[in-house]
């Protein structure tokens, strides 16, 4: 699985410079981005929801609401956050920040162990400079935790590959197998392929009953672990989730059907899942399908075969997983990072491989300052659209805008009305409701209205996500905070997401009630 040897004309010094810059661009991108403090859209807000709702580690076994699946190690790193630092948008990112710094640096080494300086060059800067690599490492979601889990585990397995003499690479990867898991659902997929993988070379080396033992040892390892992982707390969030989760990735499933199987083969392979650099729905990634097919001739014509083959297996045994209905294979790149060091190692390749095309030194030298500077812009193309847009959707941006001056200016004795069930809110008001009276649901008022209850705090804040409630003064708490003497002070008013151009699906209206002195 070692890289072949190094280009004719000495450009090493030149590939290293190259990954160094494109490194320090990737590094200040996540930096900026992190600086930034995107707001929370639903699925981070589901998250968080989870970890503060718990009193304790152990707590976080059971099924998560509203039907997440979330690996324990993640939820466990965000609920020390949260514990021990707070539950602001700087808090909750910074270890998606760090081990999405961490991923990248570990992706270098592997492009730099398997492929040759340009290639691992191309490798970098296709991950580096691809906007969902750095969005979804800095998601409070366990996504780019999957890509460094991905990458630790591919490095392991090649440096076993590479030097099966020295006993510290199975050891590393035995005892790092238990800990991907742990962090990452997707990485028994790259640590099963490390199995795959290496069995080939081992009886190809003619290896000794030590190294047999060691590998089996893996494999029981992983094996051990996977169950460990299903039966403690998988299992539980699988059950929860598993029907809706059927229902929203069905397009991620292969069809019985053998041509609609073609066809979504097809679909699949130039879709938001090979979306490195560029690429998303509709055929829009075809040129990375066309580039890892070229990728792929190459590595195979250079003799890393064993390569190919573990690299081949993460694809595989997600796609097995797919049949089974029990992981997505495609659909989004967010749930197929742990393929994305496959997929940029393939078209680092490919993009050494159109370079060498041309026909004199000179040429080629351009043609790669050509690659390197056009994914250095992708990054700063990358950059600059997160400083301009710094929000999932604006209506993010906007709820923020106005949970914030809520906080701001509520008094830390008024009360709170929901007029629609917790439960029934969107999630992410639910996270800015749950944060602005200290995590307490005690202090959330609901349901018929009561005179006495009415009567008490000086000022009231009636929370509405019902379009059909909007303005309804004769509806609890509104009528009985008009008897009871408070005064409609100010409306703040928000739409959600509508059902229809101009149609409301949900919004947030807020009403201010204050006591005349």
């Amino acid at each position: 699985m070692s890289r072949a040897p190094d280009d004719a004309t000495g450009w090493t010094g030149q590939a290293h410079r190259w990954i160094a810059i494109l490194l320090a661009a990737g590094v200040a991108w996540r930096l900026i981005r992190y600086g930034l403090r995107f707001p929370l859209w639903g699925d981070e807000a589901a998250v968080m929801l989870n970890v503060v709702g718990r009193h304790g580690y152990r707590e976080l076994l059971g099924p998560l609401d509203p039907h997440q699946v979330v690996p324990l190690g993640f939820l466990a790193a965000q609920f020390t956050v949260v514990r021990h630092w707070d539950a602001s948008e700087y808090a909750m990112r910074a270890f998606p920040l760090l081990t999405g710094l961490a991923a990248l640096f570990c992706f270098a080494r592997l492009a730099w162990l398997t492929l040759p300086p340009l290639a691992a060059m191309g490798a970098v800067g296709v991950l580096t400079a691809t906007h969902y690599v750095t969005r979804y490492s800095l998601d409070i979601k366990p996504y780019g935790t999957d890509l460094l889990m991905a990458s630790v585990l591919l490095v392991l397995a090649v440096q076993w590959s590479r030097a099966p003499e020295e006993r510290r690479w199975p050891v590393l990867l035995s005892l790092a197998a238990p800990v991907a898991l742990l962090f990452s659902y997707p990485a028994v997929f790259v640590a099963g392929a490390g199995t795959i993988g290496l069995l080939p070379i081992l009886w190809r080396r003619r290896s000794g009953f030590a190294d047999w033992a060691l590998l089996g040892v893996y494999t029981v390892v992983v094996g051990a672990s996977f169950a460990s992982v299903y039966v403690l707390w998988g299992r539980g969030q699988y059950e929860a989730s598993h029907r809706d989760t059927l229902g929203y990735w069905a397009d991620a499933f292969p069809p019985a059907d053998p041509l609609r199987f073609i066809v979504w083969l097809v679909d699949v392979h130039t879709a938001q899942m090979m979306s490195y650099p560029l690429g998303g729905k509709n055929g829009a990634s075809t040129l990375t399908l066309v580039l890892c097919l070229v990728g792929i001739r190459e590595l195979f014509r250079r003799g890393q075969a064993d390569l190919l083959r573990l690299l081949g297996s993460t694809f595989a045994l997600t796609f097995v997983a797919a049949v089974l209905r029990g992981y997505p294979y495609g659909g989004s790149a967010r749930v197929a990072q742990h393929l994305a060091p496959a997929i940029c190692l393939f078209v680092g390749a490919a993009i050494e491989r159109i370079v060498h095309a041309f026909d004199t030194a000179d040429r080629r030298r351009r043609a790669t300052t050509v690659a390197g500077v056009t994914l250095l812009l992708l990054v700063a193309g990358g950059t600059a659209r997160d400083v301009l847009h710094p929000y999932h959707t604006r209506q993010h941006q906007e709820l923020r805008t106005l949970m914030s001056a809520w906080t701001r200016d509520r008094l830390a004795d008024s009360g709170v009305w929901l007029m629609s069930s917790f439960e029934t809110l969107p999630l992410t008001v639910r996270w800015y409701v749950l944060r602005g009276v200290g995590g307490d649901r005690a202090r959330l008022a609901g349901g018929p209205a009561e005179p006495s209850a009415l009567a008490r705090p000086h000022e009231w804040w009636v929370f509405n996500c019902d379009p059909r409630l909007e303005g309804n003064a004769a509806l609890p708490p509104r009528a009985q905070l008009a008897e009871a003497g408070y005064a409609l002070r100010s409306t703040s008013r928000l739409i959600l997401s509508e059902s229809a151009p101009g149609v409301p699906e949900d919004i947030l209206e807020i009403q201010r009630w204050n006591r005349p002195s």
